[in-house]
């Protein structure tokens, strides 16, 4: 995991690292070479995680990312 205290999806800096996840980039779904793979792994807020990216994840569906300021983020 290379992001360090950064969430890959709103780019917040977060030194706090126990309001970080390390995320799984593509769902392993139980295949351990995916789990334990380093460079499947990316830092996201918890915020991130438990919104856009697990609804994604359930839906097939991208979500709309809102930054704290109540604007849409441009992922990029």
């Amino acid at each position: 995991m290379r992001d360090r205290f950064t969430c890959r999806r709103c780019k917040r800096v977060e030194p706090n690292t126990s309001l970080l996840v390390a995320d799984h980039i593509k769902e392993h779904k139980g295949d351990e070479r995916l789990f334990w793979d380093r460079d499947n792994l990316q830092s996201l807020c918890k915020h991130c995680h438990d919104s856009a990216k697990q609804s994604f994840e359930k839906t097939g569906r991208k979500r709309a990312l809102i930054g704290l300021d109540g604007w849409p983020i441009d992922e990029g």
